[in-house]
């Protein structure tokens, strides 16, 4: 079962096209976002101008719940909003941060 429960064959009768046609479309569809995922990783962290949370809790072994609960400071540095849900961590504020902060218990 491919888009909404269609199968292959729903797909290929909608669209007037053989079945082999719409599994190879399929195919290069996927090969398109695998070969974007591995481009995604090839960057090495200490490389990329921002992070992910996941990455930057991995980066600075702090817990990712600590590091959401220190993007939620109204006075954080290093969040980079990206449309309504989405933050980043801005590597180099973060660094910055970490080195001058000697506790972040209370946050």
């Amino acid at each position: 079962m491919l888009s909404k429960g269609k199968s292959i064959k729903e797909i290929a009768d909608k669209l007037n096209v053989s079945e082999s046609t719409v599994s190879r479309k399929i195919k290069s569809v996927k090969d398109k976002i695998g070969g974007l995922m591995d481009m995604k990783s090839d960057v090495p962290v200490c490389d990329k101008l921002n992070l992910t949370v996941e990455e930057a809790a991995v980066y600075s072994n702090i817990g990712i719940n600590k590091i959401n609960r220190m993007l939620d400071e109204p006075s954080c540095t290093f969040i980079l909003q990206v449309g309504k849900g989405k933050r980043l961590v801005k590597r180099k504020e973060f660094e910055k941060y970490i080195l001058k902060t000697s506790d972040i218990t209370d946050i």
